[in-house]
């Protein structure tokens, strides 16, 4: 771990966390305010490590082939079965996609979890019993409903672990989470691979530090910026606070 350059990286997050209101209900300027601190402060800090980040980027791209690419096969082929059995069964239908730092080729050596979001319009409790079940037949245990409290962003996390790979999938409502499929797909397929490259390495470098001392908080603020810094332009989003 690079203390010095965490240390540094750690201070510019704070500082625009602490800056950033997050109770503005003026989003899309709060974010841009964001965006253009972190642009100003963070990346160029990061790009001081662009050797560094370029040569763990690679080994990340190995370790992902070898280990990752192989689980997702048997998990897009699960996923495959599952929406058959679930129309056949139900008359009925729902849309999948992955969504997690693997499908952006951000993930981290041996932190890798591969996440799925299954998408229903609209969500309704006859269905989430229904997907539930059949989730569960096929070795997924449901874990946790998150943010029950925000009709945007409430999800319900099923999971299982494949060849030591942990696997989520997060079942939602198509309309409610419209932002936060666009946001996911702006991560996976818009947002720069020079940026993913520094990025990436950001948050290893933070994972590393938070893993030492658990009172660290850099992870998430990391975390937090970057989920608002991809928000920027896309329509109806909202403060994702970790």
């Amino acid at each position: 771990m690079d203390n010095k350059f965490v240390e540094e990286l750690n201070t510019e997050l704070e500082s625009i966390y602490n800056n950033t209101n997050f109770k503005n209900n003026s989003i899309n300027d709060e974010i841009t305010n964001l965006v253009n601190r972190f642009n100003s402060t963070v990346l160029p800090l990061l790009k001081n490590k662009l050797e560094e980040a370029e040569k763990y980027y690679k080994e990340r791209e190995e370790y992902s082939e070898k280990k990752v690419d192989p689980v997702n096969e048997q998990v897009k082929d699960l996923m495959k079965k599952m929406k058959e059995e679930y129309k056949e069964e139900f008359n009925d239908d729902y849309t999948y996609s992955v969504a997690s730092s693997y499908s952006a080729k951000m993930n981290l050596i041996g932190e890798s979890d591969i996440d799925y979001f299954i998408l229903f319009k609209p969500l309704t409790t006859e269905k989430l019993i229904r997907i539930s079940q059949l989730l569960e037949r096929y070795n997924f245990k449901f874990d946790k409903v998150r943010n029950l409290d925000k009709v945007d962003n409430v999800y319900y996390i099923y999971s299982q672990i494949i060849d030591d790979i942990e696997v989520e999938v997060k079942v939602r409502d198509l309309y409610y989470s419209r932002s936060v499929v666009a946001l996911h797909d702006y991560i996976d397929n818009k947002l720069d691979k020079d940026t993913k490259i520094l990025l990436t390495y950001a948050k290893y470098q933070l994972k590393l530090k938070s893993k030492q001392d658990k009172s660290f908080r850099g992870y998430d603020y990391f975390k937090t910026l970057f989920y608002n810094y991809c928000f920027k332009d896309i329509n109806d989003s909202f403060y994702i606070i970790i």
